[in-house]
Order: structure tokens, then sequence, then C-alpha cells
């Protein structure tokens, strides 16, 4: 289907009307600032020959906004503080976010390169979208989708995928507000500044399986946070929050009313945290799930604690030595000063010493 320009119901100012077409701009850079409506079929603006396109133009309507991409496809920039589209944008291409509402609102998915100026809201909220009722959208990034922060405080709904995402000047992204659960597998990166991080909310689970350079502090403020993949920075569980996985962090905080989950499956088969730096227990719970019958003088190192330094403080309720319920009748002691290798350590270690005898026990899941 092609533009319709001036039909009844258009936008005043020969404004366009997309209902599943597109508008082409070959060869030219400029500003156009016509007002758009998207029907429910969506629409599409297209820029050819290296060029760059500016739209500065309100978008409305219920469809979904594309941003297309070609070898031959210049970038295009939305600079439109009105833009309330409804059904979510596709970025196939390259394309600038200049302002807080220009995204419209809705999930985005992100196959090309999306650059977001500004402190983000991502679909929807008193940033991205006039309802302050609309959730957070999903951030979905393509295996070569690349989306750059140029802001301090961006969020999104949920993160998914496994593409790029570049942090800039200390951003900390904010994820998890529409209660969701995902995987991520990309890298997260910082372009500039050494404080940028993630910040953990909503009851769902993030389980991050990627690699993250990001030199600043990840922080779980609610629901899970599942580190499996490598994180460069340290990553610290408040209250209400949860940790679980067996990656490799740069150091470790778990804060009194927090939790960790290690999860045993075999005597070679548990999550094991490997940690770098400080490693900081403030009173925080540790649940352990064991699913099966530990062999006798099987021994657990839930936490590889590569930096050598001390352990600070203890889980709650297990100073040195308590002893820990595996399930079945089986209990183990736990040591915060143990050694996994030949070389001595302060590794955390949990060791079976048989059936259950009267002790200092924790929660089993």
């Amino acid at each position: 289907e092609t533009i319709q320009i001036r039909k009844p119901g258009d936008p005043p100012g020969n404004g366009f009307y997309l209902d599943g077409g597109s508008v082409n701009y070959q060869n030219i850079t400029v500003t156009v600032s016509r007002p758009m409506i998207l029907g429910p079929a969506g629409g599409q603006v297209n820029t050819t020959g290296y060029n760059t396109l500016t739209y500065s133009g309100p978008i409305t309507g219920p469809g979904r906004f594309t941003c297309p991409g070609s070898t031959y496809t210049g970038p295009l920039r939305l600079t439109s503080p009105s833009n309330t589209y409804g059904g979510g944008t596709a970025i196939p291409g390259k394309m600038s976010v200049m302002a807080n509402s220009s995204l419209g609102i809705g999930d985005v998915i992100v196959m090309g390169t999306l650059n977001l100026y500004g402190d983000h809201n991502i679909g929807g909220g008193d940033c991205y979208g006039s309802a302050t009722t609309q959730r957070q959208a999903r951030l979905s990034i393509e295996s070569f989708g690349v989306v750059n922060f140029f802001s301090v405080v961006p969020s999104v709904g949920s993160l998914s995928g496994a593409g790029t995402i570049t942090l800039t000047n200390n951003a900390v992204l904010a994820m998890g507000g529409d209660n969701s659960s995902t995987i991520y597998a990309g890298l997260i990166q910082q372009n500039t500044g050494t404080g940028g991080g993630l910040n953990k909310t909503g009851d769902g689970t993030f389980v991050f399986k990627g690699r993250s350079t990001v030199t600043g502090t990840t922080v779980v403020d609610a629901g899970t946070f599942e580190a499996d993949g490598v994180m460069s920075g340290g990553i610290m569980v408040n209250t209400g929050g949860t940790l679980s996985g067996g990656g490799s962090v740069g150091s470790l905080t778990l804060n009194a009313g927090a939790t960790q989950i290690v999860n045993i499956a075999s005597a070679t088969r548990y999550e094991q945290m490997v940690v770098s730096g400080a490693v900081n227990l403030n009173g925080g719970v540790l649940v352990i799930g064991c699913n099966y019958i530990p062999a006798p003088d099987a021994t657990f190192c839930i936490v590889r604690n590569t930096g050598g330094s001390s352990i600070h403080g203890t889980y709650g309720g297990l100073i040195e030595g308590s002893r820990v319920d595996l399930g079945n009748g089986y209990n183990g002691q736990i040591t915060y000063a143990g050694t996994a290798d030949a070389t001595p350590g302060n590794d955390i270690i949990i060791h079976n010493i048989g059936k259950f005898n009267r002790g200092t026990v924790i929660r089993i899941r």
C-alpha cells in the first residue's frame, strides 16, 4: 500500500497517513516537519544514499513505526517530543532518537543500530509516550543489533536478546519494571566513564549469559538476577533482591534481607560464583536447592574467591562452622576460609558431614 496525502481525517499541513506503506527520501539530507499517522498496519520511512533524514513532525496512530535498513540506507533522526504512535518500533536500519518522547509507545526491536539521547524510559511512562499508566516496554536486541545509550538514567521494561549495548557517561540502565523474565546473552560495554552498570527492578528473573566489561556495580533491588555470564564490575543485592547463577563477577555484596540461591544438581554440577574482588556478606540469606543425595565427604565451593582477601561478614545465622541443611536428611558444614584448589584461599565451601544432626540450618527452597 502506498502513502495517501490529505485523505479525510489526515493531519493538517500535508501530513502522511501510512497503513502498511512507506515514505522514501533518496540522496537528500533534509528535515521533514509533516505530521504522520500510522494506521493499524504501520509504516516506514526510508532514506537512501548515506544521507541523514531528520523527521521532526509528530507521529501518531496505532501502528508500528519501522526504520528499514539496507546497504545504502542512511541514518534517520526522530526529534519530535510528541510522538505517541502505539504499535512499537522496529529498527533494522540506523536511527537516532533525540527527544525523550520520540520513540512512541510499545516494544522496541533492534536489528540494526539505535542511538538514544536523553534519559529514556523506553516505550511509555513520563518519557516515551503520553500515558503515564503505560508500562515500560520490552527492549529486544537481535544478534547484530546495537543500542547506544547517550544518557545517564535510561530504563526499559525488560531486556532480552544477544546484541551489543554501550553505556556512556556512567549510565546505569534500569530494567525489569514490567515484571517479566528474560534472557540476555550479548555484550554490555561502556564508552566513557567508570561507574556505569545495571539496576534490576521488578519481580521477574533476569538471566545474564553474556559478557559485561562495565566496571561499575550492578544493583539488584527486586526480583532475581541470575548471573551466568562474565561481569567485570561488581554486583550488590539489596533487601528483596535475589542472586543466583554460576558466573563471574568483579565483587559481591549481599546485604541483609537479600538472598543468594545455590542450586546443586550433582557433585560436579552446581552453581559456583567466581569473585575476583571483595566479598561482603552482610547477613544475607543463603538458600540451597539440592536435588540429589550427596556422596560422603562431598564438598561444594559455592563462592570461589580468586582475589584471595578474607570474606567480610557471614550469611545470616551461619557463622564459621555452622551446619547447613542439604536436604534428604543430609547436613553440611560451611567455612568462609576454604581452599578450592592447591592454592590457599578464602573460598566459601560447604562440606557434607552426613545425616542430619541438630544445629544451625538454612531454609531449603
